[in-house]
């Protein structure tokens, strides 16, 4: 037989424990993400109890009390050890841990580095209380950096993706040497055709959206979460190209003209000195093999350096 501790756990019913107090009474849970909280009642009388939070949010957290009041008293809650580090714990055992449901305890509480859900599973019977974390949707506004994948690079999802670094939270702008009739995409974390790492011009695969761009303005569309859909840009003849992803607000900004990539030579010459760039569209010096973009006077070509 389970002894009934209210300083340890609490056992809220089974054929083992002791009656619980809350049997066929209510019990309250209060689910709050982003700052806005829900009062959900519950009747314990079966074998479990699960809370979770009901909206995607980076900040969650679950209060479980037998007071009918968003804001009850921490003598009338019950929830975890004052020494229980969640997130620490959550983080360093792959978003899942047990614990003990403590009279008075504090609520559960967890915040996402994104978009995601905290889950609260009460064992009626041991008084033991599971709690997981899941992300839904990574923080953008965290990325160091997002990849560039198509035709200028040659579709490689690997470290040969072209890199654009984070301007400021969320938006990341770059200047890449772009070949003739470029398309493209976007990727935040590499490896994998799916969409769920890639940011496209439309949802699905194989559809290409012909997007203009000069040297003048700005030319600015609209960004799909999830897309798979290219940028194709027609009438492009090699050159610079300056980016911006807008990941706040879901834009895509080009515009031909870089200064920040491939040198423009304004003459074509037998002469000419060759300018060397990597993958990136960054001048380089061919110290080290591999294919580099070559441009002599007004003549670019990709060249295997051995």
């Amino acid at each position: 037989m389970m002894q009934w501790d209210n300083s340890q756990a609490l056992y809220l019913y089974s054929d083992d424990a002791p009656i619980s107090k809350f049997n066929n009474k209510p019990f309250y849970s209060i689910t709050s993400t982003n700052g806005e909280s829900e009062l959900n009642t519950f009747t314990p009388n079966a074998n479990f109890m699960n809370v979770y939070t009901y909206a995607y949010g980076r900040n969650c957290k679950i209060t479980l009390t037998d007071e009918e009041s968003l804001t009850p008293a921490p003598e009338n809650c019950y929830g975890l050890a004052d020494e229980v580090d969640l997130h620490q714990d959550l983080d360093n055992n792959k978003g899942k841990m047990n614990y003990a449901l403590v009279k008075g305890g504090k609520p559960f509480e967890y915040s996402f580095k994104g978009k995601g859900y905290l889950s609260v599973t009460v064992d009626l019977g041991t008084g033991i209380v599971t709690v997981e974390q899941k992300l839904i949707e990574i923080s953008y506004e965290d990325l160091e950096e997002i990849y560039l994948v198509g035709s200028p690079q040659g579709w490689i999802i690997s470290d040969g993706s072209i890199a654009l670094k984070a301007s400021e939270p969320g938006v990341f702008t770059g200047t890449v040497a772009m070949e003739n009739n470029p398309n493209f995409r976007f990727f935040h974390k590499l490896g994998k055709w799916t969409s769920d790492n890639c940011f496209g011009s439309a949802l699905n695969d194989f559809t290409e959206i012909s997007t203009p761009v000069n040297d003048e303005e700005w030319t600015v569309s609209d960004i799909v979460d999830h897309g798979l859909g290219n940028w194709s840009i027609p009438d492009w003849a090699f050159g610079d190209m300056q980016i911006k992803v807008d990941l706040i607000n879901m834009k895509l900004y080009l515009k031909g003209n870089g200064h920040a990539g491939v040198e423009s030579v304004e003459t074509d010459s037998e002469n000419s000195q060759a300018l060397y760039f990597n993958l990136q569209g960054l001048r380089t010096e061919p110290t080290v093999p591999g294919l580099y973009i070559v441009r002599k006077g007004s003549k670019t070509e990709k060249v295997m350096v051995r």
